[in-house]
C-alpha cells in the first residue's frame, strides 16, 4: 500500500473521486439488479468495476466497511418481512480465463499444504436467482431471497407455488439400510430460474398486453419472486434446482451465492455438522445426491475432478453443452469437494476461498441496422422490429430482432444505419444489446427513429394508456389484428380447430368470407375447397373440425375471444365460478372480484369488452351457432362453508393462498379479494396487514389455518 508521502495531493484527490464514482456506480447497479430486477450493465462490466475499486481501495488505503467490495448484492426490500440467514449466503469470485483458474488452484494447494489430497467438484452455473429453503422435520417452513447475504426477503408463500420445490421431503432412508436420512433441520441453497421457451412465451404475452418486457430469464425470475400476490407467481414458469445442502442451525460447508453481478451464481458456507443419526456425505457431490434422494431437484451436469486441467476440460464440455440446454447457464462453479477441508481455506468478507465461478463469454455479434419496422400484434400492440444485415450468431443467421417498445429505443438510442451489438437472450431470442461505439458519435448518424402516431396497417390513430409502455391500435378491424385474433381463436390453446391455420385464415379474410370468429361457423365446404392448396378431403376435414369445436367448454370460448388479461387460467376460473356466458356478461364488479384469480385490472378489461355492442352481437351469433356457452361449477365436497365469503391475508403456515381458496370452494364457500361488510371470515396468516385490521375493526370473524383445517377435517370425518 502506498503512503501519503509516495503520492501527490492531486493524485489522491483524483483517486478518491474515482473511488466515489465506482462506489456510486456499483451501488446503483446492485439496486437495479437485486431490487428492481432490471440491470443496466453486464456481469463482466460489473466485475471489472468491482476489481478496479478493490485495487484502488487496497493501494490507497480507502477501503470502508460499507463499500460494495465488502458487501454481497443488495439488501432486502421493504415489501417483504426480512429474515436473517443462519449462515451467510456469500458471493463467489469470478474468473473469465484459464490462467486465473490455475492461479486459484495454486492458492488452494498452498492453503491446504502439499500433502493434503483433495478433489474439485464442477457444476453448471445457473443464470437465475439464488434462494434459500428451510425444512424442519422434512416440511418446508421458510423460503428467502439472498438479499445482502446476511438478510433476505421472506418469500415463503411465493416459493410454495413453485412446483419443483417439494413441500415435504421424501425419506428413502427410513429403513436400516439407508445411506441418508432427512435431517431434523435442513437448509437448501438453490437457484430459481426459467427455461428459455417459457420465458419467450411470457415476454410475448407481456408485449401483447402493452407491459414492459424482461431483458432475460434471470430478470424475469427475480421480478416474479418479488410479486405480492402468490397467485400471480404461480402463473410464472419458475423452476428450481438445489446446489448446496446444509444441515442444522449452524451447519454448512457450502453456502452458494446467488447468480448475478459479482456473485458468480453460487453461495458457500464453511463447515458442516452431521448429527449422529444422519449421514449426508463427506463431499459436496455426495450431499447433492442425498438432496436428490429426498425429492429435491438437482442438476445432473456435475463432475468430480482431481486436477485443475481436468476442471478446464469439463468447462470446455459445458461451454459446448450449454447451447443444447433448455435453460441459461453462464459458466461453471468450481469448489473444493471435501467439506472438512473448507475451514482450512476460510473466507474473505464476501467470498469463500475454496470456491470460484468461471464465466462464459456471452455470444455477441456486430451488424448494421438496416431499418426499423412496426409489427402489429393480436391486441393491437405496436412493436418496433430491427431489420438487420444478416449475421451468424450462436449457429443461426439472424436477420430480425425485437426492439420491444419506444422507451427501449430511446433508452438505448438505437437508430437506422447504426452498427449494433446483438446477442441471443438465452440462445433463442435475438435482441439488440447496444449501439457500437463507432456509431454513437458518427457525424453522419441518422436522427432518432420517429415512432408512428398512426397504425401502419390501418392508418388509425394509436394510443398509449396511462399504465402501459406500448403504443396500441384500438381499431378492431385492423387487418393484422384480425388475422391474429382469428388464428388465436382457432389455435390448440383455445378452440383447437384442426386444419384452420394462419395461412388458410389469411385467404378467407382476403376472400371476404370471415370478419369475426362467428363467421367460422357459417363457412361452407365450397368456400374452403376453392382456396389454394385445399383439396376436397381437406376442406371436409376442416368443416368437421369447426363443427366439433362447438362442444368445447365455455372456458375455451372465453379464452379464444382474446380478451385482454384473460388467459387460460383466468378463463377457466371465471367460467367455473360464473357458469354461463350470460352471467359473465352481466356480472357486477364485486361478483367478478370474488373470483380468486382475478383482480380489478381483469374486471375492467372484461366489462369493457362486453360493454361494446359489437361484442354483444358476436356472443349472440356464437350462441345461435350452437357453441357451448355454459359450464358446470366445480363440484363441492360439502356445504361446510356454503353462503360464506372468505378473505385471505398474510402467509399461511402450510397452504398457499391458491390451495386455501380451493379448499374453501370445495366446501361451498367463495373467496373475495377485499374485506367488506359481506365478508364472513378472514383467514389470516403471518404478516397479515390492513385486511386483518379492517376485519378486527368491523368485528368480522378471524380464523387461523389450524382452525380452518380442523373444521374441514371434522366435516370430512363426519361425512
Amino acid at each position: 500500500m502506498s503512503t501519503p508521502s509516495d503520492r501527490s495531493a492531486a493524485e489522491q484527490r483524483v483517486t478518491e473521486q474515482r473511488v466515489t464514482e465506482l462506489r456510486d456506480l456499483l451501488h446503483r447497479a446492485n439496486e437495479a439488479y437485486y431490487q428492481e430486477a432490471a440491470p443496466f450493465i453486464s456481469d463482466k462490466e460489473f466485475d471489472q468495476a468491482l476489481a478496479e475499486l478493490h485495487h484502488l481501495e487496497q493501494t490507497y488505503g480507502l477501503d470502508t466497511t460499507n463499500s460494495p467490495t465488502q458487501r454481497v448484492g443488495g439488501g432486502p426490500s421493504d415489501a417483504f418481512e426480512s429474515v436473517r440467514h443462519p449462515i451467510p449466503m456469500l458471493s463467489l469470485d469470478n474468473t473469465y480465463n484459464a490462467d486465473e483458474l490455475r492461479e486459484f488452484d495454486e492458492r488452494v494447494r498452498k492453503g491446504l499444504g502439499p500433502n493434503t489430497p483433495f478433489t474439485y467438484s464442477v457444476e453448471l452455473k445457473f443464470d437465475g436467482a439464488s434462494i434459500r429453503l428451510r425444512y424442519e422435520q422434512g416440511k418446508f417452513v421458510l423460503g428467502a431471497t439472498r438479499g445482502n447475504g446476511v438478510e433476505g426477503d421472506d418469500i415463503t408463500a411465493n416459493l410454495k407455488t413453485v412446483a419443483d420445490i417439494p413441500l415435504e421431503l421424501t425419506a428413502p432412508g427410513e429403513d436400516l439400510f439407508s445411506s441418508a436420512r432427512v435431517p431434523d433441520v435442513l437448509e437448501i441453497r438453490g437457484e430459481a430460474y426459467m427455461e428459455r421457451e417459457a420465458f419467450a412465451r411470457l415476454n410475448a404475452s407481456r408485449e401483447e398486453q402493452g407491459l414492459a418486457v424482461f431483458a432475460n430469464p434471470r430478470n424475469s425470475t427475480a421480478g416474479s419472486l418479488k410479486m405480492q400476490d402468490p397467485r400471480e407467481v404461480a402463473r410464472r414458469p419458475i423452476r428450481f434446482t438445489a446446489f448446496d445442502v446444509l444441515e442444522g442451525e449452524g451447519a454448512g460447508a457450502g453456502q452458494r451465492a446467488g447468480a448475478g453481478q459479482g456473485t458468480g451464481s453460487a453461495t458457500e458456507s464453511s463447515a458442516a455438522t452431521t448429527s449422529s443419526n444422519t449421514t449426508l456425505g463427506d463431499t459436496h457431490l455426495a450431499r447433492l445426491n442425498a438432496a436428490r434422494s429426498f425429492g429435491l431437484p438437482v442438476n445432473d451436469h456435475s463432475k468430480q475432478c482431481h486436477t485443475i486441467e481436468e476442471v478446464l476440460e469439463v468447462i470446455q464440455h459445458f461451454d459446448i453443452l450449454r447451447h443444447e440446454l433448455p435453460y441459461d447457464t453462464d459458466g461453471a462453479v468450481i469448489k473444493v469437494n471435501e467439506v472438512a477441508l473448507r475451514p482450512e481455506l476460510g473466507t474473505t468478507a464476501k467470498s469463500p476461498r475454496w470456491a470460484i465461478a468461471y464465466k462464459f463469454e456471452a455470444e455477441q455479434a456486430e451488424t448494421t441496422l438496416l431499418d426499423i419496422t412496426i409489427q402489429v400484434g393480436r391486441l393491437g400492440t405496436l412493436t418496433p422490429v430491427a431489420e438487420l444485415e444478416p449475421v451468424q450468431l450462436a449457429g443461426t443467421t439472424v436477420k430480425r430482432a425485437s426492439l420491444h417498445n419506444e422507451d427501449e429505443l430511446r433508452r438505448k438510442d438505437i437508430r437506422v444505419g447504426d452498427r449494433v451489438i446483438i446477442e441471443k437472450a438465452g440462445e433463442i431470442i435475438p435482441q439488440v444489446v447496444s449501439v457500437a461505439p463507432s456509431s454513437l458519435h458518427a457525424p453522419d448518424r441518422q436522427p432518432p427513429f420517429d415512432f408512428p402516431q398512426a397504425c401502419p396497417a390501418c392508418q388509425q390513430q394509436v394510443v398509449k394508456l396511462d399504465d402501459e409502455v406500448a403504443w396500441r391500435c384500438v381499431n378492431p378491424s385492423c387487418p393484422p389484428q384480425l388475422l391474429e385474433r382469428l388464428s388465436y381463436f382457432a389455435s390448440r390453446d383455445a378452440m383447437d380447430i384442426d386444419g384452420l391455420g394462419e395461412a388458410l385464415i389469411g385467404q378467407l379474410i382476403e376472400q371476404g368470407n370471415v370478419e369475426s370468429v362467428a363467421d367460422f361457423y357459417s363457412l361452407t365446404h365450397d368456400q374452403i375447397a376453392g382456396l389454394e392448396r385445399m383439396a376436397e378431403k381437406s376442406a371436409q376435414n376442416t368443416i368437421e373440425a369447426i363443427q366439433a369445436s362447438k362442444a368445447q367448454p365455455l372456458e375455451k370460448v372465453l379464452q379464444g375471444l382474446g380478451i385482454r388479461f384473460v388467459g387460460k387460467t383466468v378463463a377457466r376460473d371465471i367460467a367455473q365460478h360464473m357458469g354461463s356466458m350470460q352471467a359473465i356478461m352481466t356480472a357486477s364488479q364485486d361478483e367478478l372480484l370474488a373470483i380468486p384469480s382475478i383482480g380489478p385490472r381483469i374486471v375492467e378489461s372484461l366489462q369493457a369488452f362486453f360493454a361494446r355492442e359489437a361484442n354483444q352481437k358476436l356472443i349472440q351469433r356464437l350462441q345461435e351457432a350452437g357453441l357451448t356457452l355454459t359450464q358446470e361449477a366445480r363440484e363441492t365436497t360439502s356445504t361446510l362453508f356454503e353462503g360464506m365469503t372468505f378473505v385471505l391475508t398474510g402467509t399461511l403456515p402450510t397452504l398457499t393462498r391458491t390451495q386455501a381458496a380451493e379448499r374453501i370452494e370445495e366446501h361451498g364457500g367463495t373467496v373475495s379479494s377485499s374485506v367488506s361488510k359481506k365478508t364472513s371470515v378472514v383467514l389470516a396468516g403471518e404478516s397479515a396487514g390492513s385486511k386483518l385490521e379492517k376485519a378486527q375493526a368491523w368485528g368480522i370473524q378471524i380464523m387461523d389455518e389450524a382452525e380452518f383445517l380442523r373444521m374441514i377435517e371434522e366435516e370430512t370425518q363426519g361425512n
